[in-house]
């Protein structure tokens, strides 16, 4: 007989096994899931790539503030174009493109951790961040900004075990690419110094400096290629017009300021069981004994509660955040031993310091609910803390307690990925209906971008309708310009598949209501329309409105433009 495997093997074996069924277990379900719903800020983003690839220059033919986000769907939407031919299937292509890369990353964050921690741990750790994906699993800023995020902090951490350079040079990379994504997030730049001061003292300073190099070497090769396009001059003028979004109803630094309100409210509500816990005499009583699993099944109940009975919204995200919060909060109530700082409480400050400043740093017109996408970090930093090595947890008192929190992570996020489905359907606000879960009836699309996805019955109807249109009365040879709703508008770009006229394929309430896009088209003649696509219901007014009352109606009438058809509740202008 030959010699027996040794335990560490084994264990080691189990452990590469477990991440092999996860994954593989993953896949079968999110491919199956891929195939539902669709979300504005998902069409946009690909339709963004869309236009980049259509000849359209940086600041110049793009206002909107996340055109720096196509850098990352501008080549695989050439690459795409190249082989097929055409954007039949688009949509589900980068869903099923961005579910292996979400795969990857959170298979790279595993080999990180796994030989380091408890396996076990960093094993849900793992399924937590897998399943946790903005919307959906699919190319938006949101989701580029979670990857690059992560990779951040494993790159940090590598850099704290390892201190070797080229982590600082990995760090620098996707810390730039996190700004592109989400050009707001460059507020986490200098936030890297005082995690430098945690993880490397002594060389704080140093890292810092060769950071920020990286970062601006990349900004260098970035703006270097738009300048060799557009010109110093034009880079000049055209920047200040991306920081400005009629989407976007209040201004930038409201938007930086206004989670803060959020956080706090949601911070009140974390810390409300602990206080409870401590002052309640009744409870202090039992608290010992009871406290941590109780506090769990709470906010699991809680969590269930919302991300059903208000499926129709995308709310559940606040709610994750605020059990992340107070179980980060516990933990510190919970460990009385005063600790120096080691590497135990270095990844404490890690994960959650940059996931705090990232959800600062996301503006947008969701308010609080797009910045909560951050909570998964904390939740990932708190499962990874609940032993402190192999086995043994000074956190709590025994296994059972780590075992409760864990698992309870575990099941919302199971619950997050499984019951709703974001689906948005309006051109109007009265039209608003939504279907929010796996289960709901919806109908396979057969052609165009969304080939292969199965929408609900207002946004499958609203799709077939833009299609037909453009079917009807575009060319490829034109200059397409479409008024009506950010989804719908990035539907019938995709579909067009020819050059864009319009400084953001958005769409929404501030293209065509405002004067926004008629001094686009007066900076920019050249990028004058062929064809001009006005959705009626949308905009809410005859035409004979519109063309009088609106700047954009106005435009139109002085350039000659005339109608040429009436369908689908769409004007057709040439």
């Amino acid at each position: 007989m030959g010699e027996k495997i040794h335990f560490e093997t084994k264990e080691t074996l189990k452990m590469y096994l477990y991440a092999v069924l996860v994954s593989a277990v993953y896949l079968v379900v999110a491919l199956n899931k891929c195939k539902l719903g669709m979300h504005s800020d998902e069409v946009f983003s690909i339709s963004l790539g869309h236009m980049f690839s259509q000849e359209s220059k940086f600041f110049v033919d793009c206002w909107t503030s996340l055109q720096l986000s196509s850098v990352f769907t501008y080549p695989v939407t050439e690459i795409f174009l190249l082989v097929f031919g055409s954007t039949q299937g688009i949509l589900l292509f980068f869903r099923i493109l961005a579910i292996c890369v979400q795969l990857v990353i959170s298979l790279y964050f595993y080999m990180t951790f796994a030989n380091e921690r408890n396996w076990h741990y960093v094993l849900v750790s793992m399924i937590v961040y897998l399943l946790y994906t903005a919307d959906f699993a699919s190319f938006t800023y949101k989701q580029e900004v979670i990857w690059f995020v992560m990779l951040q902090i494993i790159s940090c951490y590598k850099l704290y075990v390892h201190k070797k350079r080229c982590y600082v040079i990995l760090l620098g990379v996707w810390l730039s690419c996190c700004v592109l994504a989400y050009p707001t997030t460059v507020i986490l730049c200098p936030v890297y110094f005082i995690i430098f001061c945690l993880i490397d003292k002594e060389n704080a300073v140093r890292l810092s400096a060769e950071l920020m190099i990286i970062c601006g070497i990349c900004a260098f090769i970035f703006l270097g290629s738009v300048i060799s396009q557009i010109g110093v001059d034009k880079l000049i003028e055209n920047f200040p017009k991306m920081l400005h979004d009629e989407n976007l109803d209040t201004n930038w630094i409201t938007k930086l300021v206004h989670p803060i309100g959020k956080h706090i409210i949601l911070g009140i509500i974390a810390l409300l069981p602990i206080v409870v816990c401590q002052k309640v005499e009744i409870v202090k009583k039992n608290f010992e004994k009871y406290g941590i699993p109780l506090v769990a099944i709470l906010y699991s109940l809680a969590f269930f509660m919302q991300a059903y009975v208000q499926r129709r919204g995308i709310t559940w995200h606040c709610i994750t955040y605020a059990y992340a919060l107070s179980l980060f909060f516990l933990i510190f109530w919970k460990n009385t031993v005063k600790a120096e700082m080691n590497e135990i409480i270095r990844i404490i400050f890690l994960f959650p310091t940059i996931g705090l400043i990232f959800s600062f740093s996301i503006a947008s017109n969701q308010g609080n609910i797009t910045s909560m996408y951050a909570g998964i970090f904390p939740t990932m930093a708190i499962l990874l803390l609940l032993p402190e090595s192999k086995g043994e947890s000074v956190i709590f008192r025994n296994e059972k307690e780590s075992r409760a929190v864990a698992g309870t992570l575990l099941i919302i996020s199971l619950l997050t990925y499984t019951i709703p489905v974001y689906e948005q359907e309006a051109t109007i606000p009265e039209l608003m209906e939504g279907h929010r879960t796996w289960f709901s009836e919806r109908t396979m699309v057969e052609e165009g971008p969304a080939q292969g996805i199965e929408l609900g019955e207002i946004s499958y109807r609203q799709y077939n309708e833009i299609c037909e249109v453009i079917d009807s009365y575009v060319r490829e040879n034109d200059k397409l310009c479409i008024i009506d709703s950010s989804y719908v508008s990035s539907y019938g770009y995709l579909k067009a598949n020819c050059e864009y006229s319009t400084y953001s394929p958005y769409g929404g309430f501030g293209i065509g209501l405002s004067t926004r896009i008629g001094d686009f088209f007066r900076q920019n003649d050249y990028k004058k329309p062929t064809v001009v696509l006005i959705n009626m219901n949308y905009v809410q007014m005859s035409l004979y409105d519109y063309m009088s009352t609106t700047d954009f109606g106005t435009w139109l009438t002085e350039n000659n433009y005339y109608l040429i058809a009436e369908d689908n509740g769409y004007v057709v202008m040439r």
